[in-house]
């Protein structure tokens, strides 16, 4: 039933997507920028200092909120395209949030010497639609997304497609081959989870079982002597603010700020770190400044 549904599903996203976006045009030997131009909804800006054999374009593409009633409106997603030449390999970088408008090549590209197509999520910084309707903020709708955009461009291109993420990205780029296994010939999706739902136990139990449990209780203590000493901390935050030019928008101001780079901590600590940081954590007698220099 649940291989029918979704059969059933992409086949409607497939027509719908006809009333939405009519054919895609011939590569016909045309130069990349012509192609992009004259893809229906594409916005097409070419930026300037790409990377050593490549050119580098800034795209705005027009996408249903919802793929399955298209006309309910719309709004434009967001990509970074590495184009390098029309015969190269294509790696398309799905992110799970924001994407930076930059020309940064992911290892997987440099390898294959690749095009590079980076997309930004749905609901992420420039791609979000007005107004906001949680409901359409799903995995299907995210794969969609992506399936339009490869029926889009990749007819320009000759070579293979490989999709690549990383945590969230890796899950997106998973999620799009599910639904959409034919899109790319290959994935490589780093440390993607699967969570079995908005608050997933398992997190929970991995981390009262990872690594040692002196550098656990190490790291707890940590985190109690940080929240004890709020002012002393506000005072270095607000400093460090000021020095790297950064202002917080957050509400709550730097109590918050606090709060949150705490809270955090501990789940950062193994996730980015590495378990020989553990003789690194300061003791509850260390400076104020040594505190917050191992944040």
């Amino acid at each position: 039933m649940l291989r029918t549904g979704h059969r059933i599903y992409t086949l409607l996203v497939v027509l719908f997507s006809c009333f939405f976006f009519v054919g895609t045009p011939k590569a016909d030997n045309q130069d990349i920028f012509a192609y992009l131009q004259s893809v229906p909804g594409m916005e097409v800006e070419e930026m300037a200092d790409p990377p050593e054999g490549y050119r580098y374009f800034l795209l705005r593409y027009e996408q249903p909120i919802n793929h399955l009633r298209p006309w309910q409106g719309s709004f434009k997603q967001r990509m970074v395209l590495l184009h390098r030449s029309v015969d190269a390999p294509t790696v398309l970088a799905t992110n799970g949030y924001y994407t930076s408008v930059s020309a940064y090549r992911y290892n997987l590209t440099r390898v294959l010497g690749a095009n590079q197509l980076k997309v930004e999520h749905r609901y992420f910084a420039e791609s979000r639609p007005d107004p906001l309707d949680w409901q359409y903020l799903t995995i299907r709708q995210a794969a969609a997304d992506h399936h339009r955009i490869v029926q889009a461009i990749r007819p320009f291109y000759q070579g293979k497609w490989v999709s690549r993420g990383s945590s969230k990205g890796g899950m997106t780029a998973l999620y799009h081959r599910r639904f959409y296994p034919n899109d790319v010939n290959g994935t490589v999706a780093n440390v993607a989870p699967h969570s079995f739902g908005r608050l997933d136990k398992r997190y929970v139990t991995f981390q009262n079982q990872v690594g040692e449990r002196s550098c656990r209780q190490a790291l707890k203590r940590y985190q109690r002597n940080l929240l004890e000493r709020r002012e002393s901390m506000k005072t270095l935050i607000s400093n460090y603010a000021k020095e790297q030019n950064w202002q917080f928008s957050v509400p709550g101001g730097l109590d918050q700020v606090l709060d949150y780079t705490v809270a955090e901590l501990y789940f950062q600590f193994y996730q980015y770190g590495s378990l020989d940081n553990c003789r690194l954590i300061p003791a509850s007698d260390a400076s104020d400044e040594a505190m917050f220099s191992f944040t």
